[in-house]
């Protein structure tokens, strides 16, 4: 598996019919591999959020983002104690 120098990911928010709302571009993080995504409903902040889980060069050290869909777009979270 290659480790990307920068990473990224999209997210798209749809209507009932499949009609884009809102789209948004994460800038994830220097040499880092996104390894799954997900609604959470409780991200222990109290709002809605996508949580990014991702890992590093060797995969060995997992971390997760959190990210809040705010006036439909989303901003990085406070880190989850």
């Amino acid at each position: 598996m290659m480790t990307p120098d920068g990473s990224a990911a999209r997210i798209f928010i749809l209507d009932s019919n499949g009609h884009l709302l809102s789209e948004s571009t994460l800038q994830t993080g220097w040499c880092i591999n996104v390894i799954h995504a997900a609604w959470e409903c409780d991200c222990g902040h109290g709002f809605l959020c996508v949580k990014v889980s991702a890992g590093g060069r060797d995969c060995l050290h997992i971390y997760s983002q959190y990210y809040a869909l705010l006036d439909g777009t989303f901003a990085l979270g406070p880190p989850r104690e």
